[in-house]
C-alpha cells in the first residue's frame, strides 16, 4: 500500500468523505503507514458511521464492545451494530445476535439471537453459520432440530470455522443429525487439528491412536 494513496485518504478523511475517513481510521487502527492509534482509529470510525457508511458502523460497534480507543460500552455497541445489520452488513447482524444471545447491551433475547444468527448465516457470515447451528443444536430460540444442527454446522465447517469442525466430527462419530459415519468424523477432527483446535487434536488422538504431530513429546 503505498504512501502516496494513504496521504490522498489522509486528505480526503479530512474534506469529509466517509469511506475515505473509515480507510484513514483503519490506517490509524492497525498503524498502516502510521503511527498505530486506537483513539485516533475510534474517532475516524465514528465520524464516517455517523455520515452513514456501513462498514464504519460496523466498526463503530466494535471500538464501543471491545473499549478501543473509547470507553467500553456494549448499549452502544448495539446500537451501532443494530444500524449496520439493518443496512445489510452481515458481520454486524452476527455481533447483534451475540450480543442478544448473551444479554449484553441489549436483553437476553434467545429468538432475536437466532434471527440475527440466521440473517448474518444466509449472508455468509462464518461465525454466524456456526452460532445458527449451535442454537438448532440446544433449541435456544428455535425448536431444536439435529438435522439443521448439522447443516449449519457443515457450512461453518466448510467456510473453515475450527470449533464447527470439532462439532461437525462429534455429530459424525455418534450419527447426531447425520448418518454415523467414523471415517468422515476422523477427517473432520482432523482438519480441526489442522486448525489447532485442542479438542478436535484430542479427539483424533482417542479415535486413531495418535497424537497430533505438534503435541508430540
Amino acid at each position: 500500500m503505498g504512501g502516496d494513496r494513504i496521504d490522498s485518504w489522509t486528505q480526503a478523511a479530512f474534506a469529509g468523505l466517509p469511506e475515505e475517513e473509515y480507510l484513514h481510521a483503519y490506517c490509524l487502527w492497525y498503524g498502516i503507514k502510521t503511527d498505530q492509534n486506537d483513539i485516533g482509529a475510534a474517532n475516524w470510525f465514528f465520524k464516517a458511521a455517523e455520515a452513514g457508511y456501513v462498514p464504519a458502523m460496523y466498526m463503530a460497534g466494535i471500538v464501543s464492545e471491545y473499549g478501543s480507543g473509547v470507553p467500553t460500552d456494549v448499549f452502544e455497541a448495539a446500537r451501532w451494530y443494530r444500524k449496520a445489520a439493518e443496512a445489510g452488513n452481515k458481520h454486524a447482524m452476527s455481533s447483534l445476535g451475540w450480543l442478544y444471545a448473551n444479554g449484553r447491551g441489549v436483553p437476553t433475547d434467545y429468538a432475536e439471537a437466532a434471527f440475527w444468527y440466521r440473517q448474518g448465516a444466509e449472508a455468509g457470515n462464518i461465525e454466524a453459520m456456526y452460532r445458527l447451528g449451535v442454537m438448532y443444536e440446544e433449541g435456544r430460540g428455535v425448536p431444536k432440530d439435529a438435522a439443521l444442527a448439522f447443516k449449519w454446522c457443515r457450512e461453518a465447517a466448510e467456510a473453515g470455522e475450527m470449533w464447527a469442525m470439532y462439532d461437525l466430527g462429534v455429530m459424525y462419530e455418534t450419527g447426531h443429525g447425520v448418518r454415523q459415519d467414523e471415517a468422515e468424523a476422523i477427517r473432520w477432527y482432523r482438519k480441526g487439528a489442522e486448525r489447532k483446535n485442542p479438542y478436535a487434536k484430542n479427539a483424533l488422538w482417542r479415535l486413531t491412536g495418535q497424537r497430533w504431530p505438534a503435541d508430540q513429546p
